[in-house]
């Protein structure tokens, strides 16, 4: 078993050479730094993504300082997104919902990974609900 430990991932606004960065490591007592050539690939694989065997890191636990922004590095892939879109609609028919501020609650609570997806594709579920909701209510006249 593995003790705690914390992985780190550093960014500097420009070109910053190895002693910089060594000084860096050695002012919080971490370990030899390694130049990364990919923050998405560093990000997936400090937080298995990618292996699905392996503990699950919850997405709102990891820290960020400094206002960074991590989504510009993590965004999903095409094909990561439409599945995304496909479990929402999933979610929207297997419980019926026909408001979309009930969507975002339940995402929010249950998948914030599927909250952020529901959220950039606002105009898309906005319609998928309304069209539920009319739907029912084309079903409720006959």
């Amino acid at each position: 078993m593995k003790k705690p430990h914390w992985h780190v991932i550093l960014i500097w606004d420009g070109p910053v050479t190895q002693n910089t960065a060594l000084k860096t490591a050695e002012k919080v007592n971490a370990p030899q730094p390694v130049k990364l050539e990919s923050v998405r690939g560093a990000y997936r694989y400090f937080t298995h993504m990618d292996s699905p065997e392996k503990y699950q890191y919850d997405e709102k636990d990891i820290k960020l300082f400094n206002g960074f922004d991590i989504s510009s590095y993590v965004s999903l892939t095409k094909e990561e997104k439409y599945e995304a879109i496909g479990k929402i609609m999933d979610i929207i028919n297997e419980n019926g919902i026909t408001e979309y501020v009930d969507l975002l609650n339940i995402l929010r609570m249950n998948d914030y990974n599927l909250f952020k997806v529901a959220c950039d594709n606002t105009i898309l579920f906005t319609n998928v609900v309304r069209s539920l909701r009319h739907s029912e209510d084309k079903h409720k006249r006959f």
